[in-house]
C-alpha cells in the first residue's frame, strides 16, 4: 500500500528519496516546501510579482513565492499525507523584515528573496526593508514562543506516530581528492548554527512529549564535495543519506520504534567515527604505495 509523505525542510531530508531502498519503495513524496520556517509561517503575507522571483529553477521559485504568501499553512492543510518529514535546516538563514505604517512581515533571506527583492524595488519603493536579523538574537523565550506555536498548528494535521523530525547538523569536516580530512572555514558560524538546531529540535520534540520519532545525524559524518548540489556543510556523503532513507523506511514500511533508529545510528556512527577512517585512509594508501 502506498504511503504519502509530505516534507518541509531541506535538501538533508529529500536527497534521501534518491537512495534504492526509498525510490524502489510505495512511499511517495507528495508535498515537498523549503525557505518556510517557525520563524516566517505565520507572519503576515505580501505580493510579490511571481515573475520578478529570481531563482534556478522552478521549485525555489514556487517555495520563494509561499514563503513571501505565506500560502504554506494552507498547502500542508489542504494536502495531508500518511506522515510528514520535518528539518529545521534553513534556520541558517537570517530574517528580513519588511516593514510599512502599521504592517509588518518576516521573510526567510535566502538569495532567492534577496535577488527577488532587489528586482521588486520599484514595486516596494514605500517599504522599509531590513537585512540580516540573526535568529541568535532571539531570547530563548522567543525562540520557544515561535516553536510552540508551530507545534499546536502541525498538531492539528497530524499526530505523534505521524511526524518525523530529522535532526540536520553542519559538518565540521570534509574529504578532499588528497584523502585527507579537512576543517571548512568559517567553523565558529557552523557551530553556532549547529547549537541554534540542537536547541530547536529537543524544544520541538518536549513539546510532543517525546512521543515522534527522531533522526539524528552523527557529529562525525562529513561533506560531499562532489554533491550534485554543490560542496556545502550541509550536503552530506552518501552514506549518511543511506542511512537517513533506512531510517525513513524503517519508520514508514516497518512502523519501527525510536529504539529501531537508534539502533541504525549507533550501526551507522560506528563505521562513521573519524579516528577509524583515518586509519583506514592511511592503510589504503600506504597498499597503494606497495603496489607503485
Amino acid at each position: 500500500m502506498e504511503k504519502s509523505v509530505t516534507i518541509l525542510g531541506s535538501c538533508c531530508s529529500r536527497d534521501s528519496f534518491n537512495e534504492n531502498i526509498l525510490t524502489n519503495s510505495p512511499i511517495k513524496i507528495k508535498t515537498y516546501i523549503q525557505k518556510s520556517t517557525p520563524f516566517t509561517i505565520f507572519e503576515k503575507s505580501i505580493d510579490i510579482d511571481y515573475d520578478k522571483i529570481i531563482a534556478e529553477n522552478n521549485f525555489l521559485k514556487r517555495c520563494t513565492k509561499y514563503d513571501f504568501s505565506k500560502e504554506t499553512l494552507s498547502i500542508l492543510k489542504n494536502n495531508l499525507t500518511d506522515y510528514i518529514i520535518i528539518d529545521f535546516a534553513d534556520l541558517r538563514y537570517s530574517l528580513i523584515y519588511i516593514t510599512k505604517d502599521n504592517f509588518k512581515t518576516t521573510i526567510t533571506q535566502t538569495p532567492y528573496a534577496k535577488n527577488t527583492l532587489d528586482n521588486c524595488k520599484d514595486d516596494l519603493s514605500s517599504y522599509s526593508i531590513n537585512y540580516n536579523n540573526d535568529i541568535y538574537w532571539f531570547s530563548i523565550n522567543e525562540i520557544k514562543d515561535h516553536i510552540k506555536k508551530f507545534v499546536n498548528f502541525i498538531k492539528n494535521l497530524y499526530s505523534p506516530k505521524q511526524i518525523i523530525l530529522l535532526n540536520v547538523i553542519n559538518c565540521i569536516y570534509y574529504i578532499d581528492d588528497d584523502k585527507i580530512f579537512h576543517n571548512f572555514e568559517s567553523q565558529e558560524k557552523f557551530i553556532r548554527e549547529n547549537y541554534l538546531f540542537r536547541l530547536v529540535g529537543k524544544l520541538f520534540c518536549k513539546e510532543f512529549n517525546n512521543n515522534i520519532r527522531v533522526i539524528n545525524i552523527p557529529e562525525d559524518v562529513t561533506a560531499n564535495k562532489n554533491h550534485h548540489l554543490g560542496f556545502s556543510p550541509l550536503h552530506y556523503e552518501d552514506s549518511c543519506y543511506e542511512y537517513i532513507a533506512n531510517c525513513f523506511y524503517k519508520i514508514i514500511i516497518e512502523n519501527g520504534s525510536q529504539n529501531d533508529i537508534n539502533y541504525l545510528y549507533e550501526k551507522y556512527y560506528d563505521e562513521l567515527k573519524i579516528e577509524k577512517r583515518k586509519v583506514k585512509i592511511r592503510t589504503s594508501l600506504a597498499n597503494q604505495n606497495k603496489k607503485l
